[in-house]
């Protein structure tokens, strides 16, 4: 979408990847460490977005 990143953190390690865009971040992780911290619990109330629409 031409956007880059304000901030990224992970990069070197590569088990968790963090993306700060400002308005939103976007975690990408390995697949024992994304089942380890389950994200979607702590935001399951947030309200849910399709990138599409973006």
């Amino acid at each position: 979408m031409g956007e880059n990143p304000i901030y990224i953190e992970g990069i070197d390690e590569g088990r968790w990847i963090v993306l700060d865009y400002g308005d939103f971040i976007v975690n990408i992780f390995l697949p024992e460490l994304r089942e380890y911290y389950n994200l979607e619990w702590l935001w399951s109330d947030a309200k849910r977005i399709n990138p599409k629409d973006l």
